[in-house]
């Protein structure tokens, strides 16, 4: 099963040998959040695996891709919540990173935000966006706070099935010889360089996740 194109976060289409055309057509849509639905296909993939052979699984989620959405349980998530800023974040200036152009800066988010908002377009959640009034630095702050405040909230949701995975390893007694690796295919700039993306070189973009858990051979912690 696969995401036609980057996918959409609420009832998404999958695509399977059976279904399969090319482009945007083909598939079937699947009801819920997407990371809700990866996880319980997942689940009924092992559920009904060959018990008596060794079996791999690749579980890909859309989440945190942009626009950053999130299922209706965590609307509320970190609501109240201010969250500490990155010190480059007022960084205006592509010089100060050594760099010869702005890059993804936090300016082109907030417009595709205020775009929408006058589109009455859901694709990104909690619209409306209004920058009216403020100067440079405020909107680059507010920007900052929604960003990663979605970016979050989007993440829960994949925190929340990873633990279905996991718990589903522990009931069926598989913890112990199983190799669960959790991973992703590059690093994300929050805020830093006054910046969100990933198509910069800078240490924030080339970090990428990197957890195993292999209890036969690997301590937890380290």
């Amino acid at each position: 099963n696969v995401l036609p194109g980057q996918g959409r976060y609420h009832n998404p289409v999958l695509k399977d040998s059976q279904n399969w055309e090319d482009g945007q057509k083909g598939g079937k849509v699947y009801p819920g959040f997407s990371a809700d639905v990866i996880m319980e296909e997942s689940l009924k993939w092992l559920e009904g695996r060959d018990p008596h052979k060794p079996f791999m699984i690749m579980t890909h989620f859309k989440a945190t891709h942009e626009p950053f959405d999130y299922p209706d349980r965590y609307k509320e998530l970190f609501k109240n919540d201010t969250f500490p800023e990155p010190v480059s974040l007022l960084e205006f200036n592509p010089a100060q990173s050594d760099r010869k152009f702005e890059g993804q800066i936090l300016e082109i988010l907030a417009e595709r935000w205020r775009k929408a908002s006058n589109n009455n377009n859901s694709v990104y959640p909690d619209l409306p966006f209004d920058t009216s009034g403020m100067d440079s630095v405020q909107i680059r702050k507010k920007t900052y706070q929604k960003l990663v405040r979605d970016f979050l909230r989007s993440a829960a949701a994949i925190d929340d099935n990873i633990g279905k995975m996991l718990d589903y390893l522990d009931e069926k007694g598989l913890s112990e010889n199983t190799v669960v690796i959790y991973t992703a295919d590059q690093g994300y700039l929050l805020g830093e360089h006054g910046m969100f993306d990933k198509r910069m070189f800078l240490e924030e973009s080339a970090r990428m996740p990197f957890v195993i858990r292999y209890p036969p051979e690997v301590p937890s912690g380290d």
